[in-house]
């Protein structure tokens, strides 16, 4: 065996050796890190920030030794320390809604270590900090957050790093699911107050991103991880700074920024999942450990030499027969038993003066596995019944690389300039195998399928903040990158019923390459003004201003070849790697045989393009406010105007291009009142028009191949832009530590909403996009934030979150025979419940139990294809049942070799509640993905 490999095997090999050397190493590092012959060992000096009222440890605390370049910020204990040469010092600490404080005469001796504590006391009314001052503050502390929201001029729910630290999540996706009023679909796509995912979308660092899924305009928010995620924004009403299209939420995510002092983190996770760990884990011969690092789709990229264009493929038999050998013969799976999962994370950061710069980095990998039962439903008569059911066993695994890197200059206190950059990366590989019978036949047959999926997300943007005198201009440039490759997939069919013989059938014999790339550039200029020589009660009128440009283009193609077995009964019965083995692919004179072609046809593809041009105009206005800071009232109110041209060129049934050309400009008005009785308390009332664009893929027919009854999607040239008109009313009140009491309703009116319905191409399910004649939505939402000290003094570690949203809607739909259908809107669910209830004791460390659950949804709407006599759909809903999760996470601070160590221990998903998908109720689909288990050590300096 080459020693290379054998140390890939064993990597304790050669440690004997290396023992050798580890004398001189370590005198080498002592060295290094040693002090100076005659100067003094240096002390420590470390302390606790905690809050004078509560005494609860203050997080992001900012800690520094006056007179000294020395600062830190003090971590989720409130801990800091410094170590510094023997001597006395002063330390200052500082957070926002405190008011500073400094200790004096602090000794540092040699060798030893000094302790202090500082206890801030609360600054009488947050009103003393301004907005901007806000702004500028770690938005990881969840006070931080919340005093965000009680300025912002929308309805809006925030998160921040300290919460996303104290919850299971990995990802946004996960993390915005705790907010009020949002279902998180497929892990990754948000379905905000009742309304499917087209109604959402989402910015990072306020611009806008390229999606990497075919299917969906949206982008999926599994893309960013949770560890380079510093807040989360949910902006549920629109103000004419914000993009036209979305109805349901805006998620705006902010990353990290660069410290003000040095750090370094390093993480090590593991975990297992109770659905596949240690247990039989379907997969096939593939790249090796290049799998394992995610960049396996080298090892199955197209064979170099294959033509571009099928009918070069296909113009000879010899052709053919040589183009078919040049594919890897993996077929068939394998099975093996599935490892831990593993996550390795790093960062580091630093400032120089005005410059300041971080960087971060993650690995993690994920096995999972889901017993999925799925069917086809359609009534005979009255009757609903079972068509094409089958079993599938899905074997998956994941792995993720990702960085971030974020900078910053500071040219004056009025002009500093900013640089992001995200580079992540999905790789999936799937395998799933399925069993059941086919209606049409009744035979039994059996599928095999292999996919693997690369999504990866490329984004840079430069911007700058200035202060001009009283204006203020804030100005960003964004390009986003984002591929999802799917190199070739393979699917195999055989007929149980006839001796498990080859098929291809259900699309048997089939190597598939699918490949997107979309590209978008997004450039915002916002300028903010104060409004001069205004009578007295109008002081503080802002006048806003700004315009956006957005480019976006896609490509998006699907090469098909298919692997043929014809008049050979004794080789179908054979396994597919002896079938299309290298001697059976031979030219034949009698067309019987292997044989090998492309199947490719120009609406497997399609390119599109999308330019927006917005500039807006908006007023801020108070329009009364008392001494004191009570009853003020403050009027925001502006329009946006959006021009949007689509171009895209896709390919009929018949072969035949088909340009297809959108404009439109539109103008979209929004009026919001804000009044504050009191200083921690608002009312809000707003009104605004938002739209909804049908997306590149929503007009293109392009689809992709699936087996058995599992759903493909394709697209409708004919799809309309849909309008929404929306009512918000919300009461908020933040008071105590943290705390919050909020109660809102809203009200949408639709006109030509686009639904996702449901059609039936022989026994393949299609999903396709369709406008409704109009719908409405109306709900509530109440959310509470609680310290349960209030209740009892044996409840002073106890706190308590909780939110719940009530969502009743009505969609009407044009049938065949002209009658109005009613029913709820797709995607929308009637209620959603999330629970938060958390101990924290100052050694011991926090533990959270968290739960959440939503109502029954339409998953996919039927089509308005009706019986004539019974007017019953064909084709009935298909719904998304009610499931229960319940979370729980430990945090907790160890010394390890005298080193400080983070430890996060989690439990996902303890109830196991299956996913199930239901139609006339029957079970149309149900599946489980397992309680994940998971440990993570952190250590930070």
């Amino acid at each position: 065996m080459p020693q290379s490999q054998e140390c890939w095997r064993n990597p304790t090999r050669g440690w004997p050796k290396a023992k050798a050397y580890l004398p001189f190493v370590m005198t080498a590092l002592l060295s290094l890190c040693g002090s100076a012959e005659g100067q003094e060992a240096p002390g420590v000096l470390k302390g606790v920030v905690r809050d004078a009222r509560t005494n609860e440890a203050i997080i992001d605390a900012g800690v520094e030794v006056v007179g000294t370049p020395q600062k830190t910020r003090s971590d989720v204990d409130g801990n800091f320390e410094f170590r510094l040469p023997p001597g006395r010092y002063e330390v200052r600490a500082y957070a926002p809604f405190y008011r500073s404080v400094r200790v004096q005469n602090l000794i540092v001796r040699s060798g030893e270590t000094t302790e202090t504590e500082l206890r801030l006391p609360p600054e009488e009314g947050a009103a003393t900090e301004t907005v901007e001052v806000v702004a500028k503050a770690e938005r990881a502390s969840g006070r931080v957050q919340l005093e965000l929201r009680r300025e912002a001029a929308t309805v809006s729910e925030n998160i921040g790093a300290q919460e996303i630290r104290a919850s299971p999540d990995s990802d946004a996706g996960e993390v915005v699911q705790r907010l009020p009023a949002v279902v998180v679909k497929d892990s990754k796509y948000i379905n905000v107050r009742g309304l499917n995912e087209r109604y959402s979308t989402a910015r990072l660092q306020g611009s806008r991103l390229p999606s990497t899924d075919p299917e969906r305009r949206v982008v999926p928010l599994d893309l960013f991880p949770a560890e380079f995620i510093e807040s989360i924004s949910l902006v549920k009403t629109f103000q004419p700074e914000l993009p036209a299209d979305f109805s349901g939420a805006l998620a705006d995510i902010f990353l990290k920024p660069f410290p003000e002092e040095r750090t370094f983190s390093f993480g090590l996770q593991s975990g297992a999942n109770t659905n596949v760990s240690f247990k039989r884990f379907d997969t096939y011969r593939a790249a090796g450990p290049a799998d394992y690092f995610g960049l396996g789709e080298h090892f199955r990229r197209l064979p170099d030499g294959i033509p571009d264009h099928p009918a070069d493929v296909n113009r000879t038999i010899a052709r053919q027969q040589a183009f078919a050998r040049a594919f890897d013969n993996i077929w068939e799976p394998s099975a093996i038993s599935a490892p831990p999962n593993l996550g390795l994370s790093f960062s580091a950061g630093n400032t120089w003066g005005p410059f300041g710069l971080s960087l971060a980095g993650l690995y993690r990998t994920e096995y999972g596995r889901q017993n999925l039962v799925s069917s086809n439903v359609l009534f005979a008569g009255d009757r609903p019944e079972f068509a094409d059911r089958f079993d599938n066993r899905v074997s998956s695994f994941e792995a993720r690389l990702g960085g971030l890197l974020s900078a910053g200059y500071r040219l004056s206190e009025a002009h500093q300039l900013f640089f992001r950059a995200l580079v992540n990366r999905n790789a999936t590989d799937e395998t799933r195998r399925s069993i059941g019978t086919e209606d049409s036949t009744g035979h039994t047959l059996s599928f095999t399928r292999f996919r693997y999926t690369v999504d990866t997300l490329a984004f840079g943007q430069f911007g700058g903040e200035h202060r001009l005198s009283a204006l203020k201009t804030h100005w960003r440039t964004a390009y986003g990158y984002t591929t999802q490759d799917q190199p070739d997939g393979r699917l195999q069919t055989r007929d149980v019923t006839e001796g498990n013989i080859f098929i291809n059938n259900n699309f048997g014999g089939r190597r598939i390459f699918g490949v997107l790339e979309e590209r978008m550039t997004d450039s915002a200029l916002d300028f903010e003004l104060p409004v001069p020589q205004l009578p007295e009660r109008f002081t503080g009128t802002k006048l806003k201003f700004g315009s956006a440009y957005t480019f976006r283009e896609r490509d998006q193609g699907l090469r098909q070849f298919i692997f043929d077995v014809k008049d050979v009964p004794e080789l179908q019965a054979l396994p597919a790697e002896q079938i299309f083995a290298p001697q059976n692919l031979g030219p034949n004179p009698f067309n019987r045989g292997v044989g090998f072609r492309e199947e490719s046809k120009p609406r497997d593809s399609f390119t599109a393009s999308e330019e927006l041009i917005a500039g807006y105009l908006g007023l801020e206005v108070p329009l009364f406010r008392q001494n004191g800071g009570t009853h003020e009232v403050t009027l925001y109110a502006g329009t946006r105007t959006e021009y949007w041209h689509l171009k895209e060129r896709f390919f009929g049934a018949n072969a035949v291009p088909v340009p297809l050309r959108r404009t439109d400009t539109t103008p979209v008005p929004a009026v919001g009142l804000r009044y504050r009785p009191i200083e921690s308390m608002n009312i809000r009332l707003s009104w605004s028009d938002t739209l909804t664009r049908p997306d590149l893929r929503e007009l293109s027919p392009t689809q992709y191949p699936e087996q058995g009854s599992l759903e493909t999607k394709a697209g409708d040239p004919t799809l309309q832009t849909a309008s929404i008109t929306n009512y918000d009313l919300r009461w908020e009140w933040f008071f105590g530590d943290a705390e919050l009491l909020s109660a809102s309703a809203f009200y949408k009116d639709f006109s030509r909403p686009i639904e996702q319905v449901v059609f039936y191409e022989g026994p393949n399910r299609v999903f396709k996009p369709r406008n409704a004649e109009s719908a409405s939505a109306l709900g509530w939402e109440l959310e509470g934030r609680i310290a349960l000290r209030r209740l009892h003094r044996l409840l002073e570690r106890f706190s308590f979150t909780s939110n719940v949203t009530w969502v009743d809607s009505e969609a009407k739909i044009l049938q065949e025979s002209g009658t109005i259908r009613s029913r709820q809107l797709q995607g929308q669910a009637p209620f959603i419940v999330n629970a938060n209830l958390s101990y924290r004791h100052d050694r011991w460390g926090e533990l959270r139990l968290l739960y959440n659950t939503a109502g029954r949804r339409i998953e996919a709407a039927g089509p308005p294809d009706e019986d004539p006599q019974t007017r019953r759909p064909l084709i009935p809903e298909v719904y998304e049942e009610r499931r229960d999760q319940v979370d729980v996470v430990y945090l907790a601070k160890a010394t390890v070799f005298s080193q400080p160590i983070q430890i996060k221990l989690s439990a996902e998903n303890l109830l196991n509640d299956q996913f199930v998908f239901t139609q006339a109720d029957l079970v149309q689909k149900r599946f489980t993905t397992g309680t994940k288990l998971s440990l993570g050590l952190t250590y930070s300096f």
